[in-house]
């Protein structure tokens, strides 16, 4: 089950982060570590802090449960760029066998 964080700005949705508790990535399940599962900001609002206010939210509500590592899974893809540069400064980090090739996505799993 997850829980979505989203931002408002007057009555328009501009960005949601979603934590997914129990993850399907058996690294992380074993071991109880949520996973963000998604987090977008609309395009007019992108690169004015958005997405950190929800990264801060998200890694507050984790810490509110008690738990000290949250997990992040993303793309590898030019597109996804953004959210890698994002993970990197608020201290994720990508262990090597971290990176999945699935069927039809390549994806980088990391904690902090």
């Amino acid at each position: 089950m997850g829980i979505p964080g989203i931002a408002v700005q007057l009555v328009d949705v501009i960005g949601y982060v979603t934590i997914i508790w129990e993850s399907n990535y058996a690294g992380f399940r074993r071991r109880g570590i949520p996973l963000i599962h998604q987090i977008a900001v609309a395009g007019p609002s992108e690169w004015q802090g958005v997405a950190t206010l929800l990264m801060d939210a998200a890694e507050q509500l984790v810490r509110d449960r008690g738990i000290a590592t949250l997990g992040i899974t993303v793309g590898l893809f030019d597109e996804y760029g953004p959210a890698q540069q994002l993970y990197g400064r608020r201290g994720y980090i990508y262990p090597t066998a971290g990176v999945h090739a699935g069927a039809s996505d390549r994806s980088a799993k990391a904690c902090r």
